[in-house]
């Protein structure tokens, strides 16, 4: 999946999950969970570049629905980095093993078929 169809794609996906989080409140670790399960889940599909993208996306709705309430974005200090390097640090995991397990994996070649003619 291209960066900007996997960002789009999650964007959707975090705003689904900012509304369950305004309606629902999960507590800081339950919102960060969720938001580290979309990171990870979107990224398997993703390049790496699009894959940073994601795992910032989902920073962006931590500060502005977990953190801060209202989509309020703020920067509040060392815990805000963790999440961010966290987040981030997902997202681009996820990316890194689907490619390295689909390099990794044996092709399949058939056996030729002899042809009498």
């Amino acid at each position: 999946m291209s960066p900007a169809v996997g960002t789009a794609a999650s964007f959707g996906v975090y705003l689904i999950a900012a509304a369950l989080l305004t309606a629902v409140p999960l507590g800081h670790t339950g919102g960060v969970v969720l938001l580290l399960a979309i990171a990870g889940t979107f990224s398997w599909w993703a390049t790496v570049p699009g894959a940073l993208g994601i795992g910032t996306l989902g920073w962006l709705f931590y500060s502005g629905f977990v953190a801060h309430a209202h989509g309020q974005l703020g920067f509040t200090g060392p815990r805000d980095a963790v999440v961010l390097a966290v987040l981030v640090g997902v997202a681009l995991l996820s990316a890194a093993v689907r490619r390295f397990l689909s390099r990794s994996a044996v092709p399949v070649v058939p056996t030729p078929r002899s042809t009498v003619d």
